[in-house]
């Protein structure tokens, strides 16, 4: 039973020599099914891309339409997600490794492999690949899962934050910034610089909540008063529970902090209330579940 993987393979290759021994060595692999295609030109082989797909492109850089490193190039312009293997002359070391650099996946030298090797570089060149792309994507999904979540955090006016317990280092999220009108950059987020703008009739209490999470590690909620430049003054929900930090490994304290004043003016929400979606929200961030933290959110914006 034949056993091995079917792979379209778009030569680019305008030796007849040359394009005839690749040829050969892919009809003697014993790892792949070769399915070829055979173009001696550059512009010839992006319209072979145009209309169909190839799991590997066998790329000479020396053709007569492009040579060297402008090849790889164009190709990788005009086709950047396909997988590439350059094929290059003894002489050409230099721009091999800037091809490669440039988004090739391997290069092979001429006269230097047979067909163990060329199908070797082929299988691993389409498994790296294929690696990278659901590497690129997964990135590109948590990206737009972080933007969501902060734009839902925006319109509900909740901030998470982070504290390191041995420095009082934290890291405010940019909502956090936002609520206490302070650009981002502008200070250093530490919890002394945090207890600047909360009322100093409320600091001992905040304080205190605080410490008595870091002895007790119970999860921790209080609300309390922001006086802010201009007069301003918003009344602030803040929950919080100790955690394994993610940037340092280390125990930290996280929570969130929501402006909560439009709540005080209407009367919509009680405290109790407030208090337990807040925790939810809490929870679900720090298990990672941030669709279930935006839907929470939402939950909240609609008491507003």
């Amino acid at each position: 039973m034949d056993d091995k993987n079917k792979v379209k393979v778009l030569l680019v290759e305008d030796n007849p020599a040359d394009q005839r021994l690749v040829e050969i060595y892919l009809q003697e692999s014993n790892m792949i099914a070769p399915e070829p295609v055979k173009v001696a030109e550059l512009k010839k082989g992006l319209l072979q891309l145009e209309e169909g797909d190839f799991d590997i492109v066998l790329l000479d850089l020396t053709l007569p339409d492009s040579s060297g490193f402008a090849t790889i190039k164009t190709m990788l312009e005009e086709f950047p997600e396909q997988t590439v293997i350059v094929m290059t002359g003894l002489e050409d070391g230099a721009v091999a490794l800037n091809s490669v650099k440039a988004g090739a996946q391997d290069f092979i030298v001429k006269g230097q492999f047979d067909s163990n090797l060329l199908s070797r570089t082929i299988t691993y060149a389409i498994e790296r690949h294929q690696l990278q792309m659901k590497l690129e994507n997964y990135a590109k999904a948590i990206k737009r899962n972080e933007q969501k979540l902060l734009e839902a955090q925006r319109m509900a006016r909740i901030g998470n934050w982070e504290l390191d317990i041995v420095t009082n280092q934290m890291v405010w999220s940019d909502e956090v910034y936002r609520i206490l009108g302070v650009e981002e950059g502008a200070v250093i987020p530490t919890l002394q610089e945090y207890l600047k703008h909360v009322k100093k009739e409320d600091v001992a209490e905040v304080k205190a909540a605080i410490n008595r999470t870091m002895e007790k590690g119970q999860p921790y909620h209080v609300e309390y008063t922001l006086e802010l430049p201009g007069g301003i003054v918003k009344n602030i929900a803040n929950a919080g529970q100790i955690q394994v930090s993610r940037k340092s490994g280390g125990l930290s304290l996280s929570g969130t902090i929501q402006d909560i004043s439009a709540f005080r003016a209407g009367g919509n929400t009680s405290g109790l209330e407030l208090k337990k979606r807040l925790q939810e929200v809490l929870q679900t961030m720090e298990g990672g579940d941030e669709a279930a933290a935006t839907a929470t959110i939402k939950d909240l914006l609609a008491t507003l």
